[in-house]
């Protein structure tokens, strides 16, 4: 079992270290900022404090980013696309997903090491049982198979899944001292969680409070 669990953990490892080799030297700025639908999980308030020091460090590095506090930490499973385009199959995607979160049980993530990508600062998740990723590829393709969802939407979701802690949005971040802040991060362990609930919400790359809601909560079949 242990070696199963460290073959996914490398798996995952691998799949974040091609994100950290491209090392983007030229940041990009939020350029848009639609309200879309995502199959969510919320970070435990028990990871607060560690997710907030992280965020406070960052602060000290410089202006220039849009910093994610504890109220709007989360990990997005699957995106389902734009609200309007998403609302007129919401109900079947919300029953295809009841059906499939409700039979699997809870499952824990492994909160290691920051990353980069061109417009957003990560804390990367790990899967070490293969919970996660088993209930969103079936989730996946039974969304596919209905039509429900394209591979586009799909992307990186499918084998890796991160917490936002940072969004660029003007050009004052200082690229060298946010760099040696990730390097020196890069393999920082931050904690785990259990996994009982999810939920799908309504909201904007932000998580913003006035942009955000909860539109349907789902159970695992062992939560209490």
């Amino acid at each position: 079992m242990v070696t199963k669990v460290n073959v996914k953990i490398r798996d995952q490892e691998r799949e974040f270290e091609k994100i950290w080799q491209k090392k983007v030297r030229c940041l990009r700025t939020v350029q848009e900022n639609p309200i879309v639908i995502s199959l969510v999980c919320e970070v435990d308030t028990s990871l607060y404090d560690i997710f907030k020091e992280i965020v406070n460090e960052l602060e000290d590095v410089g202006e220039g980013m849009y910093l994610y506090r504890n109220r709007n930490l989360h990990i997005t499973l699957i995106g389902f696309g734009l609200y309007q385009n998403v609302l007129p199959n919401l109900q079947k995607i919300i029953a295809i997903c009841n059906d499939e979160i409700s039979k699997s049980r809870s499952f824990e993530i492994i909160f290691r090491g920051l990353n980069l990508f061109t417009d957003t600062i990560i804390v990367q998740a790990f899967d070490p049982t293969g919970k996660l990723s088993s209930l969103v590829h079936n989730i996946n393709e039974r969304l596919l198979n209905e039509k429900l969802l394209t591979k586009e939407n799909i992307g990186l979701h499918n084998r890796i899944w991160w917490v936002t802690i940072a969004r660029f949005i003007s050009d004052k971040v200082n690229i060298n001292e946010l760099m040696k802040f990730l390097e020196n991060k890069r393999r920082s362990y931050f904690g785990k969680m259990k996994v009982d609930e999810l939920k799908i919400v309504k909201t904007d790359k932000f998580y913003s409070p006035k942009a955000t809601e909860v539109i349907e909560c789902f159970k695992m079949s062992d939560s209490c």
